[in-house]
C-alpha cells in the first residue's frame, strides 16, 4: 500500500517526504522514485543510512526531535502503521493544523479529542491520497490509473509559506526553485 501511496503522490507532482530508512518509509519512497518523483528522507542520525530511493538525505542528527521538522516542512501528512515515532509525528501533525490521513492504521485514535474533526481513514491508495490533497483543498480529479486529469497549481498558503520556507532552507533539502511545491509525509 505505502508503494502505490508513493507513486500517487509523484504523480501528482508533490515531493515525499519520509524518514528516508527501510520498511514503510522505503516502499514509498520506492514509489514515488519509480514514477519520476522527488523524495527527502529525514534522517536522526549523522550517518547516511538512507534507502536508496531518497533523493536527498537529510542527516539531522536530532534523533526523535526530526518528527517536529518532518511535520513542519509537510503539507499533508499520511499515517501508516507504525510505532511511537508515528505517534508523535500524528500528535504533531494535529497540533500543527497539518491534513493528515489515517492510512489503514490509528482509526482508533478518533472520538477521543484529539482533534476538531474526526481524522479521515482510508485503506486504498488512491482514497489516501485524495483524502490527503483534500486536505489541503486542492481542486483535484484522479483518473483511474491514478493520474490527475488536469494541471492543480498549488499555490503557497500565506500564513505557512514564510515559516516552510525558512526551514526548507535551514535543513537544505530542496532548492529554490521547488518551495512551492507541495509536500507529503508518509
Amino acid at each position: 500500500m505505502a508503494q502505490k501511496v508513493g507513486e500517487l503522490v509523484a504523480k501528482k507532482g508533490a515531493i515525499l517526504l519520509c524518514g528516508g530508512q527501510g520498511g514503510i518509509m522505503e516502499a514509498a519512497a520506492k514509489g514515488a522514485k519509480e514514477s519520476h518523483g522527488h523524495t527527502i528522507g529525514v534522517l536522526p542520525g549523522k550517518i547516511d543510512n538512507s534507502n536508496p530511493y531518497i533523493d536527498k538525505p537529510i542527516l539531522t542528527g536530532l534523533e526523535d526531535a526530526r518528527n517536529y521538522i518532518n511535520i513542519k516542512v509537510s503539507d499533508a501528512v499520511i499515517a501508516f502503521e507504525g510505532g511511537a515515532g508515528t505517534l508523535s509525528e500524528i500528535a504533531l501533525a494535529l497540533k500543527n493544523d497539518r491534513p493528515l490521513v489515517y492510512a489503514g492504521a490509528w482509526r482508533f485514535l478518533n472520538g477521543h479529542g484529539l482533534s476538531k474533526h474526526e481524522v479521515p481513514f482510508a485503506t486504498d491508495p488512491k482514497e489516501i491520497v485524495r483524502l490527503a490533497f483534500e486536505g489541503l483543498n486542492r481542486d483535484i480529479d484522479i483518473d483511474s490509473d491514478g493520474y490527475t486529469r488536469k494541471q492543480v497549481d498549488y499555490p503557497p498558503l500565506p500564513s505557512q509559506h514564510s515559516e516552510r520556507e525558512a526551514i526548507r532552507q535551514f535543513v537544505g533539502c530542496v532548492s529554490r526553485e521547488s518551495i512551492d511545491l507541495p509536500v507529503v509525509n508518509s
